[in-house]
């Protein structure tokens, strides 16, 4: 174990002094920030950061997070790395015998940064953003030549080698679970489902809760139903969930749904936009009220909370996920399904062209299209109709919320721009669309 080792340093005209302090776990309190010594193939990595020259990833403790939350983040953050971590010490910083100190501000009169060796299991490419202009990798070796930093820091480095890798085991069961934020991140995820209160969105969120995600849910004029669903997901994910109640198909609900979200969960992950409503006519009886409601509600809204919750993503450097649920009718054409059909297959499009605006981000978008999706109590016609279907059932909302958390998933990280059919078969070549006939030969 290295000994404790002590310098002063001039930060900006603040004399402090730093103690190089081996230990197994960070504090309970003042800890100001945190650093990682992250290793892939047997490099490390440094970050270039304006007016810092190339250091170690890290950064601040914000409000809320432990300090291996904070060193995740900043990791992905400024590295745009992920991995299994491990203490390996810290440098205490005292200001006794700094006479510029002030006593309350932003730092305590003796603080810690903590510092970490990441095993990194996920490498994704680099993403300039304001801060960070660059990533390189060197041998442990060339470090203390490349490095922009006092010489506490190579304690750290030397601490961090000294400790040795991460288990392969470990790894190996992270990279395999490395679309779960959970997992990789140090806290739970969170995911907003629209229309969560009913139905698919309910199955959707139920899905997420069950793997862990933190939830959110919005409803309309459906009290009891989202309150017995919150209870049901608070209890599976095992934290409160979430609920917003509004009318997306008004502006101001949908602009202001995406901050509401994030007021309650803090970050945002996956966005799924399920919320919606049916309405048919054929094309010479339709309403201009009912083809108002259906863009606000159908198209209108899916656009603006992918925008909002894009915009925090790359702001926060989250590699997100967005899910639209659109509509086997996305794909085919109907009688009587001019404007449902319609707007579901211009969001089809919409999510294709926003997969591409969002894919230099590591955000990824991509539809699920469900087919006949059993929403409420059984009912005899749906029974009949069963029989049409290829796999000879109806779809069920537990159906469709599997597939969003594969999609959102590490397991789906090259997926992006597609529109995935759940519909037993439905719309394959050679289904008559009306249901007369069927593959069963009994029917």
């Amino acid at each position: 174990m290295l000994k404790p080792k002590t310098i002063e340093a001039d930060w900006g005209g603040h004399l402090v002094k730093l103690t190089w302090i081996a230990a197994a776990a960070p504090p309970e309190k003042d800890v100001t920030s945190v650093h990682g010594v992250c290793f892939y193939e047997g490099k490390i990595v440094l970050v270039r950061v304006k007016t810092r020259g190339y250091n170690l990833p890290g950064g601040h403790v914000e409000a809320g997070e432990t300090p291996g939350e904070a060193l995740h983040r900043e990791c992905l953050e400024e590295a745009c790395a992920e991995g299994v971590i491990r203490p390996v010490g810290m440098i205490e910083v005292s200001h006794e015998n700094n006479p510029n100190f002030v006593p309350g501000g932003k730092y305590p009169l003796v603080g810690y940064q903590v510092f970490y060796r990441m095993d990194i299991t996920a490498c994704h490419s680099f993403i300039r953003n304001n801060e960070c202009t660059a990533r390189i990798w060197v041998e442990p070796v060339e470090l203390p030549h490349v490095i922009e930093d006092h010489e506490l820091i190579l304690c750290a480095v030397e601490a961090a080698l000294n400790c040795g890798p991460v288990s392969n085991l470990t790894i190996e069961k992270t990279k395999e679970e490395n679309g779960m934020p959970e997992k990789q991140n140090g806290h739970p995820p969170a995911v907003l489902v629209t229309g969560g209160s009913t139905g698919i969105g309910r199955g959707i969120a139920l899905a997420f809760a069950a793997a862990g995600y933190r939830v959110a849910i919005t409803h309309y004029q459906d009290g009891k139903a989202a309150a017995a669903a919150a209870e049901e997901l608070s209890s599976l994910s095992g934290v409160p969930c979430g609920v917003i109640e509004g009318d997306l198909r008004k502006l101001e609900t949908a602009e202001a749904t995406v901050p509401e979200a994030l007021r309650i969960l803090g970050r945002l992950d996956v966005l799924v936009n399920n919320a919606g409503i049916g309405l048919y006519g054929r094309i010479q009886e339709l309403s201009a009220e009912n083809l108002d409601s259906l863009y606000g509600l159908n198209f209108r809204a899916p656009l603006l909370l992918m925008r909002d919750a894009s915009r925090h993503m790359i702001e926060r450097g989250i590699r997100g996920c967005i899910l639209n649920i659109t509509s086997s009718r996305a794909e085919r054409a109907y009688p009587k399904d001019v404007a449902y059909g319609g707007l579901k297959a211009g969001l089809k499009r919409a999510a294709e062209a926003a997969a591409l605006d969002l894919a230099p981000y590591g955000i990824r978008v991509n539809c699920l299209a469900p087919g006949a999706v059993l929403v409420r109590e059984p009912e005899p016609e749906l029974d009949k109709f069963a029989e049409t279907v290829p796999l000879g059932r109806i779809g069920l909302p537990d159906d469709i919320g599997h597939a969003a958390v594969w999609l959102a998933s590490g397991q789906a990280s090259y997926v992006t721009g597609v529109s995935l059919r759940i519909d037993g078969g439905l719309i394959l070549p050679g289904m008559p669309e009306d249901g007369s006939a069927s593959w069963n030969p009994g029917v």
